[in-house]
């Protein structure tokens, strides 16, 4: 096994009622102004910040009490639109600096999570690269929807230093067995502090 060339990851958020619509979701981590690229050899987290001008928040009016640094609201899991990246996508999401402008942040996930299954709406993650002997390009799709995002969770740490013997050598270790493992959110961090400013 040998990991893909300039692989990249792609987000878009399909809504199904009252009518089909397809959009693009931005990137905060990895930073869609960059190209979203992912570095293979390690796990990899995806974000998109869910405020007023994403594509997975309510169209209603800005709801009363909204913050105005909300950080990003993350999902987890197995089968989570936030997951780590283990194969491989190319392509980015193009956008303008004036898109970046932070909004209003939703203060209410209760509010996303029915309008999510309100609107059937999934979101659509592709990871895309090139296969480094043969050149050919290599997608991979995969779809998720409000059943598969784990709320107020985060994953657990994977990678962890070690020693190798006997060289004795200080190398990185992935730690598979927790590959998919979820423990809650820490309160200090930023999507620990945003669900627990919900509580």
């Amino acid at each position: 096994k040998h990991q893909l060339v300039e692989a990249h990851v792609r987000c878009y958020s399909l809504r199904h009622t009252p009518s089909f619509v397809a959009a693009p979701m931005r990137l905060s981590q990895p930073d869609d102004l960059f190209g979203a690229p992912l570095l293979l050899a390690f796990p990899a987290l995806v974000a998109h910040r869910i405020d007023t001008g994403s594509p997975l928040s309510p169209p209603q009016g800005e709801p009363q009490g909204a913050e105005e640094n909300m950080p990003s609201a993350h999902t987890h899991g197995s089968a989570s639109a936030i997951r780590r990246a283990s194969a491989g996508i190319s392509g980015s999401i193009h956008g303008t600096l004036s898109q970046r402008v932070p909004q209003r942040a939703l203060s209410s996930f209760e509010a996303i999570q029915t309008w999510l299954r309100h609107s059937g709406s999934e979101i659509l993650v592709l990871v895309e690269g090139e296969e480094n002997i043969t050149g050919c390009s290599v997608q991979a799709r995969h779809s998720y929807t409000v059943d598969d995002i784990e709320w107020g969770m985060a994953f657990a740490p994977c990678v962890t230093m070690v020693q190798s013997w006997p060289e004795g050598r200080t190398e990185c270790c992935i730690d598979f067995a927790k590959f998919h493992q979820l423990i809650p959110a820490d309160p200090n961090t930023d999507l620990g502090h945003a669900f627990a400013s919900q509580a």
